[in-house]
């Protein structure tokens, strides 16, 4: 249903939306409904609502609707999956909450900590507490830090000064939780592309690196690989094979080959194809020079960077086609094996 009002407040008008309830673009309601009385959004509450946003939305349409008005923060779509439902309202109302909260704690920084060369881990406390108490609190911390159209961006020059020192303080503390999770996971869930984007991360931390992009273009290259198959081999057991099985193979490592050796070849060959002839992957000869090279965000976007992360593409979207890869590293080398089969039979 949509409402609209005057500027008095009275609503005017009801009429049925397929798909959930809209916010018009109106100033006086984003105030009402949300709780917003961030200046940012007077200043430009079409940008942020012309479109609408879904609260309950029901279908992939109504993220196509949402990224309609990402202006604003245009880095955080990258978090969301356009097949999953979200409730926007809350999402965009925590995203709020979390930017003033932010812009308030930067503000106080320089009175506690002019005196220190560095930002001490025990005077994060604060902030930490912010982080954790939603799964993407994180991600819209970061992007008030980050995000150069945001109102902390344009403040003075102290502001901005603590706002840098805290985002790579906040991302190393971050990152080596996650680091620590990863090594206590199952051995089939420590996937290359995850220790990837972690490095990526590591790297680029002045950057929102999104595992959820990253993985998007994979999937990309692999639905890539599959026309390719489509074409040459249409009956090839992967088109028969069950989505769920094979949204497995995305999630975890594979113990062993998925196909026969025959139609694992024919998968390879297309990969093959997909990799270094359509999409022109290629290794940097200036690889040891360039460290966007060695980030996996920026070899997908580029096609080109160290051979350790193109393998590390190779290997996952030889993954999500059921077929496994095996990584050797030697002294100066990094290479990719695939066998027959993996199964071994003692005798």
């Amino acid at each position: 249903m949509v409402r609209t009002c005057k500027e008095d407040g009275d609503w005017e008008s009801d009429k049925e939306v397929d798909g959930g309830v809209y916010i018009p673009s109106n100033a006086w309601l984003l105030d009402k409904t949300l709780g917003v009385t961030s200046r940012m959004h007077r200043d430009k509450p079409r940008q942020l609502t012309s479109y609408g946003m879904k609260i309950q939305p029901t279908s992939a349409e109504s993220y196509a609707s949402f990224t309609k008005c990402g202006k604003l923060w245009p880095q955080l779509l990258k978090l969301y999956n356009p097949k999953q439902v979200y409730n926007w309202l809350a999402e965009f109302q925590l995203r709020v909450n979390k930017g003033a909260l932010v812009r308030q704690y930067v503000a106080s920084m320089s009175s506690k900590m002019y005196h220190l060369e560095e930002i001490q881990d025990s005077s994060l406390a604060e902030m930490e507490a912010m982080m954790n108490d939603h799964e993407r609190s994180y991600h819209f911390i970061m992007d008030e830090l980050i995000n150069k159209g945001n109102p902390l961006r344009n403040s003075d020059l102290t502001e901005v000064y603590y706002a840098e020192k805290l985002v790579c303080c906040l991302k190393k503390q971050q990152l080596k939780k996650f680091w620590n999770n990863f090594k206590q996971v199952p051995p089939e869930e420590q996937l290359l592309e995850k220790g990837a984007v972690f490095v990526a991360k590591w790297i680029q931390s002045s950057m929102a690196v999104s595992p959820v992009l990253v993985s998007r273009q994979l999937d990309l290259l692999a639905e890539a690989v599959r026309e390719v198959l489509r074409s040459r081999h249409p009956f090839h057991s992967i088109f028969s094979t069950p989505l769920d099985l094979v949204e497995q193979w995305k999630q975890k490592a594979l113990t062993d080959n998925q196909f026969g050796p025959s139609e694992c070849q024919q998968v390879l060959v297309a990969l093959g194809e997909v990799i270094f002839n359509h999409s022109g992957f290629y290794t940097d000869n200036n690889m040891h020079y360039n460290v966007d090279n060695a980030c996996i965000n920026m070899v997908l976007d580029r096609c080109q960077g160290s051979p350790i992360i193109i393998c590390i593409i190779y290997e996952s979207v030889a993954r999500r086609l059921g077929v496994k890869c095996d990584t050797l590293s030697l002294p100066e080398h990094f290479l990719l094996r695939w066998k027959e089969s993996y199964m071994y039979v003692n005798g």
